[in-house]
């Protein structure tokens, strides 16, 4: 192996990923439309109410509405032959779409279980973005925790389980939006705080100010650090990634052991097979699913025996 050493400017860096997370109101849907609006592809949990701030503003973007996790595979999917006009993915919100995927994955008796499913399949997704040659902004909702013998109050993306003290390791730039109003009667501004602090899980290796008024994404992806969207190389980029093969994921195979293991009845069984292993879901494949449904016969003869 030939060995070739670098300076760190001669490295080329990657897309802006971007985590913002505050409470409703804080400017969290606001700040996608600081960016350009026709080089930008929102995508909205259906849950969310957030698109009424933009249409308020009169801002126009095309946007793609999801609900379940075959929604967004089927976005990513899309992206990759259609995505060549954009610059930036804008995801709104995580925390909604979470809660959508508990209600989708089959109940458990162990509930730390069932977390720990919801934040494979929340890590495959986010990873699917991220790998995509866009700049991406995911948003989430807050939640506040108390430590009752310190009295303190921490605010944390408001995620499921595990995930939300794992996320922030997920992202380059994590960013706390709050609304801030001196007193009453006078203008409310935003401002972005990015700096860590025991009481939020910030950071930024851009190394921005802690505090940021009125921030606008169109300065911060601007920044040297980002790679810049050169549509000729980001149309190769998305040919590569079209190309791919989705082999079926360790998280499905292992889930659909599990189903076959237990031998749950058949209602469980086939929403999982809905929602999991269905034509929509490119990662997988058919022929899996039929496997599946196959071993499941075999034991039920089996037992019938």
């Amino acid at each position: 192996m030939t060995v070739e050493l670098k300076k760190i400017s001669d490295l080329e860096f990657s897309y802006a990923k971007i985590l913002v997370f505050g409470e409703s109101g804080s400017g969290k849907t606001y700040f996608a439309s600081t960016y350009i609006p026709e080089k930008t592809l929102f995508v909205n949990v259906k849950a969310e109410s957030g698109m009424m701030t933009l249409r308020a503003l009169g801002v126009e973007m095309d946007v793609l509405e999801v609900d379940t996790y075959a929604d967004m595979k089927n976005v990513i999917q899309w992206v990759k032959t259609n995505g060549q006009k954009y610059d930036l993915i804008y995801i709104d919100s995580l925390s909604q779409w979470q809660k959508n995927l508990e209600k989708e994955i089959p109940e458990s008796n162990n509930r730390f279980a069932k977390w720990n499913t919801i934040k494979d399949y929340t890590r495959e997704i986010v990873d699917a973005f991220k790998a995509l040659p866009f700049h991406v902004v995911f948003t989430c909702e807050i939640k506040k925790d108390k430590d009752e013998d310190a009295g303190t109050i921490t605010y944390n993306p408001s995620l499921l389980g595990s995930s939300r003290d794992d996320i922030p390791y997920w992202f380059d730039e994590v960013y706390y939006f709050i609304r801030f109003q001196q007193k009453v009667g006078e203008p409310i501004s935003y401002k972005a705080l990015t700096a860590a602090a025991m009481r939020y899980p910030c950071k930024s290796r851009l190394r921005l100010p802690s505090t940021i008024d009125n921030p606008k994404l169109l300065e911060i992806l601007n920044n040297a650090v980002f790679k810049k969207v050169d549509k000729d190389v980001q149309v190769q980029e998305l040919k590569i990634s079209a190309e791919i093969i989705n082999p079926i994921s360790k998280l499905n195979r292992e889930t659909l052991r599990e189903l076959i293991n237990k031998k749950l009845d058949d209602a469980t069984i086939l929403k999982f097979l809905k929602h999991y292993g269905a034509e929509n879901i490119p990662g997988f494949p058919d022929d899996k699913v039929s496997e599946a449904i196959s071993e499941l016969q075999k034991l039920k003869d089996k037992d019938g025996k």
